[in-house]
């Protein structure tokens, strides 16, 4: 081989070498582009899902029992979310198909005793409590859907 083509060999190597790098950059730019904002909405719509927002807190005529309502989810994209019901060790969880997050108004909590209330959730829904007497009963029930 002469000089000429030794160097025109090299020349077309560091050519193809320099095509597959810049095509290679390319394509990891493009990935980038779209993988990053993707990435993004992806963190948002899990960390949406798993977010807790404490909505009401009612206590019973004597304070002997005390209702807590949180909603879990809700908010990303206007989608429905989950009620969490909760009182002395019981708890329900109730699905709504509404789509932006609950308002501590459209949630009422109506003692009848210590022992007894219903909940009313965009008046829609209703769930009825009773303590229970041991702990093989459930407290809340859904009555309205």
């Amino acid at each position: 081989m002469s000089s000429d083509e030794e160097e025109r060999h090299n020349f077309d190597n560091v050519k193809k070498d320099t095509y597959r790098r810049s095509v290679l950059g390319c394509l990891l730019s493009i990935l980038l582009v779209f993988l990053i904002p993707i990435a993004f909405i992806v963190v948002v719509f899990i960390s949406s899902i798993n977010q807790e927002q404490f909505i009401t807190e009612s206590a019973s005529p004597n304070n002997l029992e005390k209702i807590t309502v949180i909603q879990k989810g809700g908010g990303f994209l206007h989608r429905g979310s989950t009620l969490i019901l909760e009182s002395s060790g019981n708890s329900i969880k109730v699905p709504i198909h509404e789509g932006a997050s609950l308002l501590d108004y459209e949630v009422q909590v109506s003692w009848k005793s210590d022992e007894e209330a219903v909940i009313s959730i965009l008046q829609e829904y209703e769930v009825s409590f009773k303590k229970s007497r041991n702990g093989f009963e459930k407290s809340f029930k859904v009555v309205k859907n």
